[in-house]
């Protein structure tokens, strides 16, 4: 997954979002895309660090994609595995759009750090 188009800062460096997991058959949430080794936990604040799988840094640099519209989310689930979550995000340096088709309200920002909220069945 890759910014195709940059917007530049986000209008906020914390807020919620949504964003797609993967879900094993024990119901863990790993990433959907990368470090599918590692558990996300809910409800503790998980920085993008520990889950870095690949070596090329993006031009912007690592972080969460945070969708902020639900709508979004949902076109991005691309198997039968992959569930949505409502999270809180903060230090997000960047936003923008996955794809130059997008509508401007298919934003997506990039943060450091999310908390998967654990009531969020979206």
């Amino acid at each position: 997954m890759c910014l195709e188009i940059i917007d530049g800062k986000p209008d906020m460096a914390n807020g919620m979002g949504f964003k797609v997991f993967a879900k094993r058959d024990d119901g863990e949430l790993i990433p959907a895309l990368f470090g599918k080794d590692k558990i996300c936990p809910m409800n503790i604040w998980l920085n993008e660090k520990k889950y870095r799988a690949i070596k090329n840094v993006q031009p912007f640099g690592y972080g969460w994609y945070i969708f902020l519209n639900l709508d979004s989310a949902k076109d991005w689930l691309l198997r039968p595995c992959e569930v949505i979550r409502k999270v809180l995000y903060r230090k997000a340096f960047i936003s923008g759009r996955l794809s130059k088709w997008s509508h401007e309200d298919e934003k997506v920002v990039i943060a450091k750090e999310i908390l998967i909220l654990s009531d969020s069945r979206e």
